[in-house]
């Protein structure tokens, strides 16, 4: 089997990746997945894994989980998703890894 290493400049280059996440989301995912020693490089598994939301966003698809006597603020969100799955926080959305 051949293995490539796979540089930050590839996953900017993924246009599928591109298309679905900011630059700082992709910057961070690199860094998410650099840390596994092996992994294939799979743009399309990675586009259905994660969603890059912004907090009204978030809200809307994952306030449900919110207890109705538990305050509604974004703080209370993160620590409920954080319980279920790998949430990276950028300066202005959020990575969630689908659950």
């Amino acid at each position: 089997m051949i293995y490539n290493e796979v540089t930050k400049t590839d996953f900017h280059n993924s246009e599928i990746l591109r298309d679905a996440f900011s630059y700082q989301a992709i910057e961070e995912l690199f860094e998410w997945y650099n840390q596994f020693e092996e992994i294939e490089f799979d743009p399309i598994a990675m586009r259905c894994e994660w969603s890059e939301y912004e907090e009204e966003e978030l809200f809307n698809d994952y306030g449900y989980l919110l207890d109705e006597d538990e305050e509604q603020d974004i703080d209370n969100l993160l620590k409920l998703l954080q319980n279920k799955t790998t949430v990276i926080e950028l300066k202005t959305t959020y990575l969630i890894q689908a659950f």
